[in-house]
């Protein structure tokens, strides 16, 4: 649940550096409880009993923007209004320069030894809490890692007007350490800036960066 500065990681990355800043999202988050009631939509009016209160949260002091790769025209889907999350909130799409979006370069892989970043949640359905590498055409032996406590991932589906089945997640910042006789550009090639999660790929799960390992 925190923020890295872009640099930093990517220093990481290359085996550079292990100790560095990260900032809490919790310091930039306003918290603003709203309550609501119940509604009958029949008769419009009501339903007794049903008070509720939600905790939503604003950002402050930060800008959010979420970056999309599709295989749609500019012409086609810019200045479009669509509706985002299950509250329906109304957002207009931009397109950007792909100069302005950051993207974490490929490193300049060691041999024999490597270590895959999670930056997004990762659900993981054949081996569990650790990604199967060899649906990438990569053997490599699992020496250790670092995970954090799952994540449940859930929502709303707007097509078929129900709730999603709810799953479990590795959380972001997830780290696996591997030994391999993989070529390393053919690892890098398969899971850098890659979706390695088994379950919704296509929605930005289980991205990841591969990494060097600095055994000093």
């Amino acid at each position: 649940n925190g923020l890295l500065y872009t640099n930093d990681l990517m220093s990481y990355l290359n085996g550079k550096i292990r100790d560095f800043n990260a900032y809490k999202l919790n310091d930039f988050i306003v918290e603003e409880p709203k309550v609501g009631i119940g509604r009958d939509n029949h008769m419009r009016t009501a339903e007794e009993g049903l008070l509720y209160r939600v905790d939503m949260k604003r950002l402050s002091g930060v800008e959010l923007r979420i970056t999309i790769r599709t295989n749609y025209n500019d012409s086609d889907i810019g200045g479009l209004l669509v509706n985002l999350g299950g509250e329906k909130k109304v957002v207009q799409i931009n397109i950007v320069d792909k100069e302005t979006v950051v993207n974490i370069p490929r490193p300049t892989l060691n041999r024999g030894r490597f270590k895959i970043y999670l930056s997004t949640p990762s659900i993981f359905i054949k081996k569990g809490w650790q990604p199967d590498l060899e649906r990438f055409g990569i053997r490599a032996n699992l020496v250790t890692a670092c995970v954090g406590k799952p994540l449940n991932i859930g929502g709303f589906d707007l097509v078929k007007n129900c709730p999603k089945p709810m799953v479990k997640a590795v959380p972001p910042g997830s780290v696996y350490y591997y030994e391999t006789d993989e070529e390393p550009d053919k690892i890098v090639e398969r899971l850098h800036d890659k979706s390695l999660s088994d379950y919704l790929p296509e929605q930005g799960y289980g991205i990841a960066f591969i990494g060097n390992v600095n055994l000093k």
